[in-house]
């Protein structure tokens, strides 16, 4: 199977994911939004990014919440739904749905049969606003060290992308981590999550990767404030209000192609179906 076939087969599981993720959400009244590259190609011209091969969406903490209520009961039988909270391998904070007509031979992030193969699968994954604190970067400081510990449930872990002190950081984190199991990380960084400090206009992607940047993103109540679609293949999914302001924040020319190194999938290596790779 060519690069071009593997794409067109992973888009149309995307394009599933996505379908399924609005039947259940409009089904029981949850609010949602696109995010990331599904968001970008409503905009630069109403496709899936060509080398994009997950999708992403964004829910307010209680909407979120109320998914993780219905969602296995309502999703159909090719998806499911995917709870760091009841794993003992640490992947990451990222809720997830998984597309299982479609299955990955291999991944780009490896160790699959440590996982259980449960990421060998096109996903949804699900990104989650909470307010934000005021003490913000302790508070963060706080999620970044829950983190460096469930980095010990890892069969892999990657030190060489650390340097310095936050290379030690790594190594003691994942060394004390590996003595606590990993739902009781999980329930940590979930508590963590959660701010109280509410009516501050602000929120923050609470359960996003650690680096610095991407937490560091601030997003104002008005960007939600009213409704919006656009359209994926023609049909309509909703997007954030001022849907330009959130993606010129994360990718600056959200509209400018990247260079065409970086124009490649980011988590599949070959996909298997009916048998063959």
């Amino acid at each position: 199977m060519t690069l071009k076939e593997t794409m067109s087969r992973i888009h149309e599981a995307n394009m599933e994911l996505l379908l399924e993720m609005d039947r259940v959400c409009r089904k029981h009244g949850i609010p949602y939004y696109l995010l990331g590259g599904a968001l970008i190609g409503t905009l630069r011209g109403g496709d899936l990014i060509p080398w994009d091969d997950d999708v992403d969406v964004l829910l307010f903490r209680e909407d979120y919440e109320r998914f993780v209520r219905v969602c296995p009961q309502a999703l159909g039988e090719k998806f499911r739904f995917l709870d760091f909270t009841t794993f003992s391998e640490f992947f990451d904070f990222i809720p997830k749905i998984a597309n299982i007509s479609v299955t990955y031979a291999t991944t780009a992030f490896g160790d699959d049969d440590f996982y259980g193969r449960r990421y060998n699968h096109p996903t949804l994954d699900l990104f989650i606003l909470d307010h934000r604190p005021k003490a913000f970067g302790r508070h963060t400081l706080r999620m970044r060290l829950i983190y460096l510990m469930a980095m010990g449930h890892r069969k892999t872990i990657h030190y060489a992308q650390y340097r310095g002190i936050y290379k030690a950081a790594a190594f003691l984190g994942a060394a004390v981590g590996k003595c606590v199991s990993m739902q009781t990380i999980a329930r940590w960084y979930e508590n963590a999550q959660k701010c109280r400090d509410e009516g501050n206009g602000a929120y923050y992607l609470s359960n996003d990767m650690i680096e610095p940047g991407l937490w560091g993103f601030l997003y104002r109540e008005e960007w939600f404030a009213g409704k919006r679609e656009e359209c994926l293949r023609g049909i309509p999914f909703p997007v954030p209000f001022d849907t330009e302001a959130i993606l010129t924040m994360q990718y600056g020319d959200f509209m400018q192609l990247p260079p065409e190194d970086k124009r490649v999938p980011q988590h599949v290596m070959t996909i298997v179906e009916d048998g063959n790779t």
